[in-house]
């Protein structure tokens, strides 16, 4: 494949580096308080609340948000003679910069003391959905130094082309604007699907949102995510089949047609590394899909990643795959979510908490 020049690539970066001087360094003085929007405010707010009793954070995608009940890994943890609690800081689509900027906020609350977060992020790390560039949540995280970070990450990115590359440079940077100028303030962008209008904290207050429970919700302003919610469940009603296809395909080493992987170790390892320098104790989840990449299975394979906590190979939990205990073709249901909770728990006590 023909090198590209190096006047071509300075023609790419440049005005991004440009953009982002002017914007960040012009800019600084008229920064704003955080406004984290309706969904991670709320989580925020309560967890600030109970900062003193939290031993333990569960923080990432979905794959965190709708999976991992609090009250049930704290039960379990305690029957083995651990007394922990915990609180689920996950949300739909979260990838690791914007993980790693709510680890930084966190860091500055009192009391301070050493913390376990266990952490199940997005792949592609550098994606900026379009439907979301404008939402409060977004907004919120992209200050100078996560927009420096993802710059650095998507100049790792090789497969990608730098068309695509210098399309979402933009993106980060227009959000980077919005977030110095205060604009992001003006109006909350219809975002993130059922995320959106689903009350954040879930049924118990403590962060954990099953997605049986987003069906009982049906604002009438956002009647198409609810849909699409009931067709995402429908679809593997109509064909469970199709999460056995998808089982296969983990085990047989498919790639996952769409996912950028160039950034995806880079981007985990800085999450975990800034998160030990803040004086977290983070653990790594590989949950029950086809998680991130297989980059990152190897750099996990390597011991490159810190402790991790593996439950996406079918052929060590074929139960995590059986259509009866899935909501959709991602998620787990109720049935799943609290099994799934008491095997993170049993897992981390055994091989975390356990007397060297």
């Amino acid at each position: 494949m023909r090198r590209l020049s190096i006047p071509f690539r300075l023609s790419f970066w440049l005005p991004c580096l440009l953009g982002f001087a002017l914007v960040s360094g012009g800019m600084e003085r008229f920064a704003r308080a955080p406004f984290q929007g309706p969904q991670l405010g709320p989580k925020l707010e309560v967890l600030d609340d109970r900062w003193a009793q939290v031993d333990v954070i569960f923080l990432g995608s979905s794959q965190i948000a709708n999976h991992l009940d609090p009250e049930i890994f704290d039960a379990e943890l305690a029957r083995r003679g651990h007394s922990l609690t915990s609180f689920n800081l996950g949300l739909s689509g979260m990838r690791p910069v914007e993980a790693e900027q709510i680890l930084r906020t966190l860091t500055g609350l009192e009391p301070r003391r050493e913390r376990w977060v266990l952490i199940d992020v997005e792949p592609d790390a550098t994606r900026l959905h379009q439907e979301n560039a404008l939402a409060r949540r977004v907004i919120s995280w992209h200050d100078a130094a996560a927009v420096w970070r993802v710059l650095g990450l998507l100049w790792q990115t090789e497969e990608l082309p730098w068309s695509k590359r210098l399309e979402r440079a933009q993106a980060h940077l227009k959000a980077m604007v919005r977030h110095y100028s205060g604009l992001g303030r003006l109006a909350e962008s219809p975002q993130f699907g059922f995320d959106y209008y689903t009350p954040s904290l879930g049924p118990a207050g403590n962060g954990f949102v099953p997605m049986e429970w987003a069906l009982s919700f049906e604002p009438p302003e956002r009647a198409s995510d609810f849909r699409s919610l009931q067709a995402r469940r429908k679809k593997l009603v109509d064909d469970p089949d199709q999460l056995r296809r998808r089982a296969r395909a983990i085990v047989e080493g498919e790639a996952v047609a769409g996912i950028e992987k160039g950034s995806d170790v880079a981007a985990v390892g800085q999450l975990m590394e800034t998160a030990r320098r803040h004086g977290w104790k983070p653990v790594l989840i590989l949950g029950p899909r086809k998680q991130l990449t297989e980059q990152v299975t190897m750099a996990v394979d390597r011991g490159e990643l810190g402790p991790t906590l593996r439950f996406n190979d079918p052929q060590d939990f074929p139960w995590l795959f059986d259509p009866d205990l899935r909501f959709d073709l991602s998620h787990l249901n109720a049935e799943g979510a609290q099994r799934y909770t008491e095997l993170v728990a049993e897992t981390f006590a055994e091989e975390l908490l356990a007397a060297p």
